[in-house]
Order: C-alpha cells, then sequence, then structure tokens
C-alpha cells in the first residue's frame, strides 16, 4: 500500500516545523499516486474497454482466481449525505456516492488527467459550439430500462432547471438533442474548451427519464452505476448494494456503507476497532495513530480543496474595500497552519486551485503587517464603534483560523465576532441571492478544469461566497472559456486573479493536506486529490 512518511529518531509528529512537513509534499504526492497505480491495477472497468462478463459469470471466474473479500465494506464521512438524487448535490461526500450509483458519458483518469469513454464509447465536435457522442448499447438502469439518448436529452434539461451547482456548469449549453437512440448532439452558446471535463464530475451522471417521470422525488437515485441506493437516511447513512446487471466489471464487496461520523476522533476509534474500513479525515494530531496500527494504512495527499476568507461583498461591512485589505494584512497563516492544521497544509496565494487550469500568484501574499493593517482600516472612513465584522465559521479548525486573526484585528482596532454555525446553516446563509452573512471562512474544492472557477465568481452561483460581480472578471471567464490558445487562455485567467488579489475580494489562506485511514487490506479504491474518490472495485481482502 502507501509508504509510511518516516520521522526524525526521537522527532514527534508535533515537533515537525511546518517548513519540514511541506518539504514532505511531494513524497506524499508520490503516495498517492502509488494509490492510484494499485487502484488504477486492480479496477477494470474504469474506461471504455472494460471487460463484460458472460451471464452470471463472476469477476473471480473472469480473472481465474478465488479470493475472499469481506461482503460488506464500511466508509466513515466527515460530512453528511443530505440526498440521493445526482443532480442535488455536488460536495465531496456526495460526489462518493454518485461515483458509486451513476456513470456519466465521460471519467476523468485521476493518473493521466485524460478524459476517457464511460457511457459513450466516442465523441467527435461537429463545429466549434456542437459535440456528439455515441453510447454504449448494452446499458441498462437500475430500474430495468435501457439507456438511451433521451435519457441523456432529459438529464441535461433538468439538471439546466434545477437551479443547483450543476445548472450553472450546464448555463453554456443551448440545446441537446437524440439523433437517434445511441446519439447525442450537444449545442453550447460558445466555444467551451472544458466541456468534456464539465461532463465527467460525479454529479453529472446520468438518469433515467422513466424513473423521474414515474417517481420525481426519489428516480434521480436511479442510475447506471455498478452500485444500487439499499437504504437511505438523510444526514444518517447511505447503503448501496452490488448492481448485478452492470454494463461493467461487477465489484466482489455486496454492499458499501457510507456513514456520517462527525467526531473525528471517534471516527478513527471505529477504523481502529474494524467497525469501518475507511476513515476520511482524521485529525491531523492523531494520524500516527494510524501510523502505528499494523492494521492500518495511512494515505496522504496535496488536497485540492482550500479554506478562505470571503467577504460579502453586496452588503454590509465587506463593501468597504479598505476594511477588507485590512483584515487581509491580519492574516498570520503561518501560525494558523501550525495551530490549526498541525502543520499539514499549503500557503495559498490565489483564490485558484493549484491544480486549476491557469493558477497564478506572481503577485505574492498580502503578508502578516499590522502597521499595513492598521493603514488601510484608518483609511476605511469607519466611525467610532463601526470598525468591526462578523465571520462565520463551521469548523473547529476554521475556528482556530477566526480566533488567531480576531487577535491580530483586535491589536489594530478591528473587532472579528466569531460566529459559530453548521454546516447546513453556513450553506442557508450564503446562498447567492439571498446572502446574509458579513464574512466567513470556508472552503472550496477545485477542479482541474479552468471554467471550474465560474462556480466561485459567476452571479448567481451558490458557490460564490464573496457575492461577487464584477462585470470584468465576467467577461474574463467568457473570454477565456472560448480561447483555443492557451497561452493567451493563461493571460485571461491572470489578470482575472490580479482583480481578485487587488480587490480582496476573498483571502485565500491554505490548501490542507488530505489524510485518510484504511484497513491494510483495502483494495481497488482510486483516490482523487479533490476527494471526490472512486470506490467502485474496493474490496477488503480477508
Amino acid at each position: 500500500m502507501v509508504q509510511q512518511l518516516p520521522k526524525e529518531k526521537g522527532e514527534s509528529k508535533a515537533q515537525i516545523p511546518v517548513l519540514r512537513r511541506a518539504e514532505k509534499l511531494m513524497r506524499r504526492r508520490i503516495a498517492l499516486m502509488l494509490s492510484i497505480a494499485l487502484g488504477l491495477g486492480m479496477l477494470a472497468g474504469c474506461g471504455s474497454k472494460a471487460p463484460v462478463k458472460s451471464k452470471g459469470e463472476s469477476t473471480a471466474a473472469v480473472s481465474g482466481e478465488a479470493a475472499a473479500y469481506k461482503k460488506d465494506v464500511v466508509v466513515g464521512t466527515q460530512g453528511p449525505i443530505k440526498t440521493v438524487d445526482v443532480q442535488s448535490g455536488s460536495n465531496v461526500y456526495h460526489n462518493v456516492l454518485f461515483r458509486l450509483t451513476h456513470d456519466s458519458l465521460v471519467y476523468p483518469n485521476p493518473e493521466t488527467g485524460k478524459i476517457e469513454p464511460r457511457l459513450a464509447t466516442e465523441w467527435k465536435w461537429i463545429d466549434d459550439n456542437t459535440i456528439e457522442f455515441k453510447l454504449r448499447d448494452d446499458v441498462v438502469f437500475h430500474n430495468g430500462e435501457t439507456l438511451k439518448a433521451s435519457d441523456v436529452v432529459y438529464t441535461m434539461k433538468r439538471g439546466k432547471e434545477l437551479g443547483t451547482t450543476i445548472s450553472v456548469k450546464l448555463d453554456g449549453l443551448e440545446a441537446c438533442t437524440a439523433v437517434d437512440d445511441t446519439t447525442v448532439q450537444m449545442k453550447l452558446t460558445s466555444p467551451n474548451v472544458d466541456w468534456l471535463y464539465t461532463l465527467s464530475v460525479a454529479h453529472m451522471g446520468i438518469v433515467s427519464e422513466k424513473a423521474l417521470t414515474e417517481d420525481p422525488e426519489e428516480g434521480g437515485k436511479i442510475g447506471t452505476g455498478a452500485w444500487i441506493v439499499d437504504s437511505y437516511v438523510p444526514s444518517d447513512y447511505v447503503k448501496v448494494k452490488r448492481n448485478d446487471h452492470y454494463w461493467g466489471q461487477e465489484p466482489e464487496t455486496e454492499t458499501i456503507t457510507l456513514k456520517y461520523m462527525p467526531e473525528n476522533s471517534a471516527r478513527l476509534i471505529a477504523l481502529q476497532n474494524g467497525e469501518i474500513d475507511v476513515c476520511l479525515n482524521p485529525n491531523n494530531n492523531e494520524l500516527h495513530f494510524i501510523e502505528e496500527d499494523d492494521k492500518l494504512s495511512l494515505v496522504q495527499y496535496d488536497g485540492t480543496n482550500e479554506v478562505f476568507l470571503a467577504f460579502n461583498n453586496r452588503t454590509g461591512p465587506g463593501t468597504n474595500k479598505n476594511l477588507r485589505l485590512a483584515l487581509a494584512h491580519c492574516i498570520d497563516t503561518d501560525s494558523i497552519i501550525a495551530a490549526a492544521m498541525d502543520g499539514y497544509a499549503k500557503k495559498a496565494l490565489s483564490y485558484w486551485g493549484w491544480n486549476t487550469f491557469g493558477y497564478y500568484d506572481g503577485f505574492g501574499e498580502y503578508g502578516y503587517d499590522l502597521d499595513k493593517a492598521k493603514s488601510y482600516l484608518d483609511q476605511a472612513g469607519l466611525a467610532p464603534g463601526e470598525a468591526k465584522i462578523g465571520v462565520y465559521v463551521s469548523t473547529a479548525e476554521r475556528k482556530i483560523a477566526a480566533q488567531i486573526i480576531q487577535e491580530s484585528a483586535k491589536q489594530i482596532g478591528l473587532e472579528v465576532e466569531i460566529k459559530e454555525i453548521d454546516d447546513a446553516g453556513l450553506t442557508s446563509l450564503s446562498q447567492y441571492k439571498t446572502a446574509s452573512h458579513e464574512a466567513m471562512i470556508n472552503g472550496i474544492n477545485w477542479a482541474p478544469q479552468g471554467d471550474d472557477v465560474r462556480r466561485a465568481y459567476a452571479p448567481d452561483s451558490n458557490t460564490n461566497k464573496g457575492v461577487i460581480d464584477n462585470a470584468r472578471i465576467n467577461e474574463l471567464m467568457d473570454l477565456a472559456i472560448a480561447e483555443q490558445d492557451e497561452a493567451k487562455r493563461s493571460e485571461y485567467y491572470k489578470e482575472l486573479q490580479e482583480i481578485v488579489h487587488d480587490e480582496a475580494y476573498v483571502i485565500p489562506i491554505y490548501y490542507p493536506v488530505a489524510s485518510i485511514g484504511i484497513n491494510k487490506n483495502v483494495q481497488g479504491a482510486v483516490f482523487f486529490p479533490d476527494g471526490n474518490h472512486d470506490f467502485t472495485q474496493m474490496r477488503v481482502a480477508q
């Protein structure tokens, strides 16, 4: 499995300096690629040439080997799953589920970064704005209905109308039509060089038109994936059972349960006791328990989640640019990484994914500088008692970050009120059209394609936590997505990031190093840097 990271003789995890940990990130990347390679080596069926079994033939029979695996595998998650409708949820925990239950037209290979066939066997661009897909003819939904081009058309139409994250992603789709039962054409409003990546994400899974027409409330859980939703209690657990009629390789495991376990230590104890087989996001200061347990393995990699401080730029104190800049210079990132993340994070300089096309940080960091912070606060023109702002947080780590910022801001006469709230409450009060927060410390999980940033900057996107509506930023996003020349496209994205940095709409803080504790006998799991892992072929040897 993954190589364990060595410690210097006599050195504890808590004693490892932040910089030394940063130097280990490359080895962690290698460890991740090893885990991915192992997963892919044992994972047929990820791409277009997945073996198709004869009816009634087991996977073991195909391989010619007999192996014993646990019938039931359990994954402990840090966040809740609140829907089983593939088009209604888009955070990492939902996406882990949707990779099990639904298939998208195409699939992102985590090792090469290339787009591979899935439900679509091939595709071609008819012109700059029109793409045509050929579909597999051997796929059935969980309700027994054969996949047809009309299901793809229905999926796209419903996605555009739902008003969820998927609607923003499909905003550039002008029309989707069925040429015949296995051919689909999509016409875009303008050229989009990221369109295939957009279609590859987990919540772009294809739904059954018949299932949703007959049952609008429950039909969204019906997909073509290797796993079928068996039972579900919102914000508690989802249990899926193996789809014995899957078009690709049938998994060895019989059921997988994704169980919400919000308390990090309790989740790790459950892993140690064998109650769960995968522990997502254990506490950084408890990782040594995993390393010291010969029944467990630790997977670590540079995460693509970015933690940031976002101001409400439409209303309230966050509309004052000088106040924003004052608070930006009150952020002691090194202290935050050491205290909140136990050193397991990288400093963020741009509100952009380090893995996302067009990343630029040539402007450098704002820098922890209380003299400069005080100067900006003086320029804010606030009356006595007005120099204050409320900052919402929803996790213990982000509360620690807020407390460090609060203490620094106090020294320049800026009052920061920390407001604790759960994830659901924070999501509710920060919806774009009705956003009422003054500021928040939150996170965003970046994808590789450049236009993924539209979620963070586009008006009407509920992921736009800065409530940003800047005409030039909107123009730059549209110019970039239509630009075939990568150098020109990069220049557009560079200018966009310079605007965000200069205006201090959102202040980047850090990218956490992601950790997963697993039963050492876990096989077939494919770990994605963005956390949208693929457990389709996951199994635990006995």
